[in-house]
């Protein structure tokens, strides 16, 4: 009976836990190591497409234009101009000044 007790105990259960969970974690990466050891195939997919995943914004500086010749990503912002631009001001329309209208007695004939 104390012998129960002492293995229904918290502190045991817990650490008895840990340990086969890592017994099963040990026996997993063994068995994943053996078979990509003998297919490296699929590892090296895996591995070449987080590669190209995590160097995508580099390759995009080097993708090929569109027949328009604009490539697939948005320029880079112009260093000289600030990140927000101020909204230009709108230009007043321009009116045509009347002329003077001549007087019938002006002698500009």
């Amino acid at each position: 009976m104390v012998d129960i007790q002492q293995r229904l105990r918290p502190g045991v259960l817990l650490r008895e836990a840990v340990e086969d969970m890592r017994h099963t974690g040990l026996d997993l990466l063994k068995t994943s190591l053996a078979k990509a050891r003998d297919n490296p195939g699929p590892l090296l997919g895996i591995g070449a497409l987080v590669a190209a995943y995590l160097s995508k914004d580099f390759l995009a500086g080097t993708a090929p234009h569109n027949r328009d010749g604009a490539t697939d990503h948005a320029p880079p912002p112009d260093a000289a101009q600030p990140a927000i631009a101020k909204a230009k001001p709108k230009a007043k329309p321009k009116t045509k000044k009347a002329k003077p209208a001549k007087s019938k007695g002006s002698s500009d004939d």
